[in-house]
């Protein structure tokens, strides 16, 4: 049985379906989250664990692979409900996650805001960036850098993949051959290419860390938002000048 699961999580947004796929790294006893989704994901999140088989309270870690409201927005309510869960990231992510630092999609919201050339994107763009700026900090717990481990029986060793963020990492399991690679790839069809290019902070560094992916050679990718490519698939990707 694998040891790593990823999630099914469903949004609406207008009518339309969209999906989320945080993943479960299982120890023997306590489990590692990979990210929490959106505010008011809770009982969502809480769903898919017992769909598998997991109890929340077992799960001891969560881990956050960016700071956007994606992977974090749910994180207050988490803890608040599961206070024994500690919370982990790289170091340069953790500044945006407790409030040291102002998160990079506010700064765009704040940008879109300045450039609104009429009343609905004014109003878009402020309702976007109060959402944005409502998402509670969260005390980061331990901070971990490129080649380090997670706390768990399963090897799963986190691995710098900066370009979505300044600090995206995603992780590696080398006894699957699993990477767990949060908005540092996405699923296209037949191909795999970076994630949101809409919101990367550097695309150079993204299609980068997209090679470094690669070059590991996964018989999966886990892509948060798009779900799961598979070695059997022709592997392709895309690169960004």
């Amino acid at each position: 049985m694998s040891a790593i699961i990823p999630l099914k999580i469903k949004y609406e947004y207008e009518n339309r379906p969209y999906f989320l796929y945080p993943t479960v790294i299982k120890g023997k006893k306590k489990h590692i989250l990979v990210n929490l989704g959106y505010p008011g994901s809770l009982p969502l999140i809480e769903e898919a664990l017992r769909q598998e088989g997991i109890e929340p309270k077992t799960i001891r870690t969560v881990y956050f692979t960016h700071h956007h409201d994606e992977a974090i927005g749910a994180a207050a309510e988490w803890k608040k409900k599961y206070w024994r869960t500690k919370f982990m990231t790289s170091i340069e992510e953790a500044p945006f996650i407790d409030g040291r630092k102002k998160p990079f999609k506010v700064e765009q919201a704040e940008q879109l805001l300045e450039a609104a050339e009429d009343e609905l994107q004014e109003q878009t763009a402020a309702q976007y960036m109060v959402a944005l700026a409502s998402i509670p900090p969260v005390k980061i717990h331990r901070t971990v850098a490129d080649g380090n481990r997670l706390p768990v029986e399963t090897i799963a060793e986190v691995i710098a993949t900066p370009g979505q963020t300044v600090g995206h990492t995603s992780i590696y399991c080398p006894e699957e051959n699993i990477v767990i690679a949060g908005e540092a790839a996405a699923k296209e069809k037949s191909y795999i290419t970076i994630g949101d290019m809409n919101t990367a902070l550097d695309l150079k560094e993204a299609s980068e860390s997209l090679e470094k992916m690669i070059h590991l050679d996964p018989e999966m990718i886990i892509c948060y938002k798009t779900g799961i490519f598979a070695k059997s698939e022709e592997t392709e990707y895309t690169e960004q000048d």
